[in-house]
């Protein structure tokens, strides 16, 4: 007979008692980290990092993590993390993984214009902790290719590339 005693985050724990009145105690499979991988070209799960990470049904933990491996390349998009234990890490070595978007206090185009501390490229929110990150570049590029001028003549706007509101 089955019962179940209790549940411990994301671990539900069954208590077996067999015939010899012995008690095993049996991880449930969900509870299992993550993998998914983004890929421009379509052959990994996603195309889209946000995709990816709206993906993600349960809860990762800090033992059971969910790793998302973005394949080189530049991804232009807004992305907004919201779940904890998230990893993003670059597939391959062999290539920069760049998340780049263009908004900014002060942009030309009302639809991208937003006070500072809603600017950012990539925001890791408040829910979202244990963040990491690794080999990943991320970009705010509001006003960096103005085309026609220099540095020294462009229009100085604040501009966000990675917002972090987490703990850990």
């Amino acid at each position: 007979m089955m019962l179940k005693r209790f549940l411990s985050g994301m671990l539900a724990v069954s208590l077996l008692f067999g015939s010899f009145g012995g008690i095993s105690v049996m991880a449930d499979t969900a509870t299992k980290s993550v993998s998914i991988t983004v890929n421009k070209d379509g052959s990994g799960d996603f195309t889209s990092v946000q995709e990816a990470v709206d993906s993600i049904k349960d809860t990762p933990t800090d033992k059971y993590r969910a790793v998302i491996k973005i394949y080189p390349g530049v991804y232009t998009e807004e992305v907004n993390v919201n779940k904890p234990y998230i990893t993003f890490t670059n597939a391959s070595r062999s290539g920069e993984v760049t998340i780049t978007y263009d908004k900014a206090n002060g942009h030309a185009d009302s639809k991208k214009n937003y006070g500072t501390d809603k600017t950012a490229t990539v925001t890791i929110t408040a829910e979202a902790a244990g963040f990491t990150a690794e080999n990943i570049t991320f970009v705010n590029s509001y006003n960096i290719t103005d085309a026609g001028a220099e540095n020294a003549e462009r229009k100085q706007t604040q501009a966000v590339a990675l917002e972090t509101l987490a703990d850990k």
